[in-house]
């Protein structure tokens, strides 16, 4: 089985939040998108095992994981 993909996509209106490149939410921000991309690949991780990878895109820049994130 393939790892679950959450991707918040930041951009200059906020940033938008999928699943395997399915949307769903938009923010107005980075932090509480992020919040909920983490908090869902908890919950995939209690309920399928292996959590989900969550990685930050911004247009122009390579796919950063959280914790590498400056700001």
């Amino acid at each position: 089985m393939d790892q679950r993909l959450l991707l918040v996509h930041r951009c200059h209106h906020g940033c938008t939040l999928s699943d395997s490149g399915r949307l769903l939410a938009w923010y107005p921000a980075l932090a509480p998108a992020l919040a909920m991309a983490q908090l869902l690949a908890e919950a995939s991780a209690l309920r399928d095992g292996p959590p989900a990878r969550v990685e930050v895109h911004r247009r122009g820049h390579s796919p950063r994981e959280p914790a590498t994130l400056s700001g």
